[in-house]
């Protein structure tokens, strides 16, 4: 036994730890009061660009997206030549423009929404199909404007910063897209705190503490091989640190970074720093070699132990340009270990009432647990409702009812009831209080525009104005049709509604009994969602038949066009018998004139008889 505890006190040694058997562990612990702006993207690359300076940001985020714009120096670039393509899976987008001269051509991906700031922004706004893959945004970019002057593709950003206009001498003439890529000041963003690892080490409980934290900052990244003089500048981290009240006794600071890597520090408080590579205080102009420090985490630990800390924080910061944080001089508050341990009933009690949704259209009542209850619980509870009953079997976490079907109190436009939770574990059932109201929505439609006259009337292929109105921020809106006889015209595709939305739609449906619009709205803000989630406004609306191109004739236009074609064939008649009438008189005188002339010879009237062989003649021998 004493040959392998040897044994395993030669290995620790050898690997760096000097105290094998009291080695502390480092505790994961949530951190606060920390802001850190990174440069680095999944994917990007930067260019020359065409005429136009054209910007595309490929931000994949299950979160609002927060981006500021700005536009650097005097750009010989003309106004109508910046172009910004936001292609995101959010379903909203701030956008914040600093120059509110600045006209920008802007595309954004559907159905996302972008608020824009200031109000007086100028710009032109086309929505596009969003794209999953960078390969085919940028090749859809590229083929539209020419070439691309920068891309960056990011995973769950804070706050986006976007220098348009910043130029490179190193730019590469096409933009080709590189894993790692640093934007060397033309876009930044901020960290979630998720993304930044936490740990600590508290030694031992009956000794003064003394403080030491450690920031160890990586940068894994590749860059563009000609921008050696950008990347010399970028190789700076900017720290401004603090700690939250003034300390009994300096605390120590440690700050490790990759290799040649400088530090500007600005220290708010008073700290014992060491760092790797150089260093240069804000308050001193000269620049302070570094020592050399640990690559790991235990490593620098221990060389915070060996500093004669007993209370370390320690911080894994990953592609930090500029780090903002504030240090608490206590870690824990004094007197907590006299506070009583919660128990567990009462944790899985906190834990079912706090973490679950709750959400009600005017039909159905869900409701969603959250996972953590079956950590905390240790199985999910069995949900009861006064007089309803779960329609989801098969599903522990989503409980469904029909608000129908169950005797549900309702108090103006609240729904409640009393909830029973009961947990496996405990013989007792968690009672809870339940309320939830469905979200408000009003439909108009209106021959004009500006809705100053509503009505439920259409007409065959004319465009009727829709406006729908919510009472929420934003509500998913997943489509709208109109039926008629069995027959269904889509009028609107999938799309967020931000308080209100307005479009038009021209009818090709026709009906004598009339017919209905009707929009779904998903509550749970995802397309194509579940019956439950459906909250449907319908509309009753008559549809006028086609209006005739070719009308045809009244009864008084017939009547009238008869008489007149009577008169007019009455006139023509008229006129043909009295020329029958003239014609015949004349040629009874020429009879009378031809008989009483008796010089004439009997060969010449024979001569004449011969040749005008007609009616009339005839007649006029007779």
């Amino acid at each position: 036994m004493r040959a392998l505890q040897l044994m395993i006190f030669v290995l620790c040694h050898i690997m760096g730890h000097s105290n094998p058997l009291n080695y502390p562990t480092c505790e994961p612990m949530g951190i606060e009061n920390i802001t850190v702006t990174t440069d680095s993207t999944s994917r990007g690359c930067l260019s020359q660009g065409s005429k136009k300076q054209v910007y595309v940001l490929n931000i994949q985020t299950n979160m609002q997206v927060d981006l500021e714009v700005r536009r650097m120096g005097q750009s010989q670039i003309q106004d109508n030549n910046w172009v910004l393509i936001i292609n995101t899976n959010s379903f909203f987008v701030s956008l914040h423009v600093t120059e509110p001269n600045l006209p920008l051509v802007l595309h954004y991906s559907e159905p996302t929404i972008v608020e824009k700031m200031p109000k007086e922004l100028s710009c032109s706004e086309t929505r596009e199909p969003w794209m999953d893959d960078s390969e085919k945004l940028l090749q859809w970019a590229q083929t539209k404007y020419g070439d691309v002057t920068f891309f960056g593709e990011l995973e769950q950003p804070g706050k986006v910063y976007l220098n348009m206009g910043k130029a490179f001498s190193c730019s590469a003439d096409s933009c080709i897209l590189q894993n790692g890529f640093r934007t060397m000041g033309i876009m930044q963003y901020e960290l979630q705190e998720s993304q930044i690892q936490s740990c600590k080490v508290n030694t031992p409980d009956n000794a003064d503490k003394k403080y030491a934290y450690i920031m160890h900052v990586t940068h894994p990244f590749n860059s563009q091989t000609s921008c050696a003089k950008e990347d010399s500048r970028s190789k700076h981290i900017q720290v401004t640190l603090a700690t939250d009240q003034e300390c009994e006794e300096k605390p120590l600071l440690l700050l490790k970074g990759e290799e040649d890597y400088h530090w500007d520090v600005m220290l708010k408080s008073d700290f014992r720093i060491e760092t790797s590579g150089s260093y240069t205080l804000l308050t001193m102009d000269a620049s302070i070699q570094g020592t050399l420090l640990a690559d790991t985490r235990e490593g620098l630990i221990q060389a915070a132990k060996n500093r004669g800390a007993n209370t370390i924080v320690y911080l894994t910061v990953p592609n930090a340009v500029f780090i903002t944080q504030s240090f608490p001089c206590e870690l824990t508050t004094k007197g907590t270990p006299t506070t009583p341990p919660v128990s567990p009933v009462e944790k899985c009690y906190e834990a079912v009432k706090s973490e679950k949704v709750v959400r009600c259209t005017d039909k159905y009542l869900t409701i969603l647990l959250h996972e953590h209850i079956l950590e905390v619980c240790g199985s999910l509870p069995v949900i009861t409702l006064k007089d309803c009953q779960d329609e989801i079997k098969g599903d522990p976490k989503l409980w469904v009812t029909s608000l129908e079907k169950c005797k549900i109190d309702k108090a103006g436009d609240y729904f409640y009831s009393e909830l029973v939770h009961k947990v496996d574990m405990f013989p007792f059932e968690l009672p809870d209080l339940l309320s939830c109201k469905p979200v408000q929505v009003q439909m108009l439609m209106s021959h004009s525009a500006d809705f100053s006259q509503t009505t439920s009337n259409l007409h065959f292929g004319e465009d009727i104005h829709v406006q729908v109105t919510i009472k929420e921020p934003f509500l998913l809106l997943d489509e709208c049709f109109l039926e008629v006889d069995e027959k269904m015209q889509r009028v609107k595709e999938t799309t967020f509604v931000a308080n209100s939305l307005i479009w038009n739609f021209s009818t090709e449906l026709h009906s004598t009994s009339g017919g209905r619009l009707t929009c779904i709205f998903c509550v749970n803000n995802q397309p194509a969602c579940e019956y439950y989630d459906q909250l449907r406004s319908s509309l009753d609306v008559t549809i006028d038949g086609p209006i005739d191109q070719n009308p045809g004739l009244s009864m008084p236009s017939v009547l009238g066009i008869t008489f007149g074609v009577f008169m007019i064939g009455a006139l023509l008649t008229a006129a043909l018998w009295c020329m029958y009438t003239r014609t015949r008189l004349s040629f009874k005188m020429q009879s009378v004139s031809t008989a009483a002339g008796g010089s004439e010879s009997s060969s010449t009237n024979h001569s004449i008889d011969s040749t005008q062989s007609t009616p009339c003649s005839s007649s006029s021998r007779a």
